[in-house]
Parts: C-alpha cells; sequence; structure tokens
C-alpha cells in the first residue's frame, strides 16, 4: 500500500489540505488502489487558522516512512516555517519520499533544501520572492506546475 502523508501546521493553507485529503481519499470504488493517508502534525490538534483545525494521525516523526509528502501552501509563505516542519520534510526526502508540495508550499521545501539546483513554481504573486530567498533555484513564474527527481 502507497503510503501518503501530509503535512499539518499552524497557518497551512486548509483548502489545500482538503484538496489534498479528497485527492487521496478512499478511490476504490473506481478501483484505484487504496492508499495509507496520515495527517501529520506536531501535536494531536493542529490549528491550521482561525476557523479551521484538523486532528493529526500520526507525529512529524514519521514522515520518513511516507512514500510520498504533500506540503500544503501557508497563509503567510514568506515567513519560515518550523524547525520541526522543515525537519520533518528534509527526512522525508533523505528517507527517499517523494515531495509535493501545493502553491506557497515551495517556500518550506526550500527551507528543507530540497530545491537548491532544481526547478520550481509557486503561487504567480510569490514567484519572485521564491527566487529571491533560494537564488539556486530555477523557478518558473509561467508554470502551473514542474517536476525534478522526487521533488
Amino acid at each position: 500500500m502507497h503510503v501518503v502523508g501530509i503535512l499539518l501546521g499552524t497557518g497551512r493553507r486548509a483548502f489545500d489540505v482538503a484538496v489534498a485529503r479528497e485527492v487521496f481519499s478512499d478511490r476504490t470504488d473506481r478501483e484505484v488502489p487504496r492508499a495509507d493517508l496520515r495527517l501529520l502534525g506536531a501535536q494531536a490538534v493542529i490549528d491550521l487558522d482561525e476557523a479551521n483545525s484538523m486532528r493529526s494521525t500520526h507525529s512529524l516523526r514519521s514522515a520518513s516512512e511516507v512514500d510520498l509528502l504533500v506540503v500544503p501552501g501557508s497563509e503567510e509563505p514568506l515567513a519560515v516555517p518550523s524547525p520541526s516542519e522543515v525537519a520533518a520534510v528534509a527526512n522525508a526526502a533523505a528517507a527517499g519520499a517523494t515531495v509535493a508540495s501545493l502553491c506557497t508550499g515551495a517556500f518550506t521545501l526550500g527551507h528543507a533544501g530540497l530545491l537548491k539546483g532544481r526547478t520550481a513554481t509557486t503561487h504567480w504573486r510569490y514567484t519572485g520572492d521564491l527566487a529571491s530567498q533560494f537564488p539556486d533555484t530555477d523557478v518558473r513564474p509561467r508554470d502551473l506546475y514542474c517536476g525534478d527527481g522526487n521533488v
């Protein structure tokens, strides 16, 4: 079974988390193999924002056990993510997981060192900021998505 983790954290966009949960939820009725979906957080309950809380199913330490880690965007993408979230992303990649970000989640990948020498994109409003913060990344402002190796 494919293990998919979604990174939860204060300030993560509830929309991005919901989209990832929907994409990787049970699709066995359509003959798609079921994924073991894990919500990774530093605490049992994560306040994404003032209106949305979510219960984690696994700790951030278990990020190294996933096949795919999805990093949702942040409400404040220019804020430095927590060290525990950055470590979880780096540990997942080091363990061989594919790491994917949605929208401004690319900044967390950058802080984890995963964008160095790679192609990346983010929300059009923040592509200049991504390029400035991570000058060793080939930021593609016109791309909706891109992939480079396991990122």
